[in-house]
């Protein structure tokens, strides 16, 4: 019977994996990372099928959003230096980003561009601030000894496309 090892002689490398408040945070700041990749990947492929929006909306939302980021990246991640404050950031980020996709989905009911770009549009406007959040969250998370989830970007522009294709029906626009 193999006895558990003391916390002398742990190794600092297993830390993060025995915090469980830790693994929570992270667990959820990954699935919500996949913000990115809903939008670059996701968003063209939802306008295309979809909405009535025409399909340039989504690069011009891509860079639109960049900028903003790259704006606001430093203040909003500075206050997220402590582990409270990476639970509150997750929150507030997973609100935005539901309110985003909520958004993006109602703009599959209008049948006119008219109509349905000004909701895209606003359902951009919502994933600014959620993708910040979220950012702000994965700062308070490293200072906790954790590099950033890198995997899910890895992945996040392979699975969206595969679960926006598995969830549509053939024949069903």
């Amino acid at each position: 019977m193999r006895r558990p090892v003391p916390v002398a002689r742990r190794g600092p490398g297993t830390r993060a994996v025995r915090d469980v408040p830790f693994l929570a945070l992270m667990s959820t700041t990954a699935l919500l990372s996949l913000c990115r990749p809903l939008l670059s990947s996701g968003l063209p492929l939802w306008l295309q099928y979809r909405t009535a929006a025409p399909v340039w909306l989504a690069p011009v939302t891509v860079v639109v959003s960049s900028r903003f980021i790259a704006l606001y990246q430093v203040r909003v991640t500075r206050q997220g230096e402590s582990l409270r404050g990476a639970v509150r950031s997750t929150r507030k980020a997973a609100a935005a980003l539901g309110v985003c996709c909520m958004l993006f989905a109602a703009a599959a009911w209008p049948a006119h561009a008219p109509l349905a770009s000004p909701v895209v549009l606003a359902g951009r406007a919502a994933h600014i601030p959620g993708e910040l959040l979220c950012r702000r969250a994965l700062r308070g998370a490293e200072g906790r000894g954790c590099g950033r989830a890198s995997t899910t970007r890895r992945i996040g522009p392979i699975r969206v496309p595969r679960i926006l294709w598995a969830s549509w029906s053939p024949g069903i626009r």
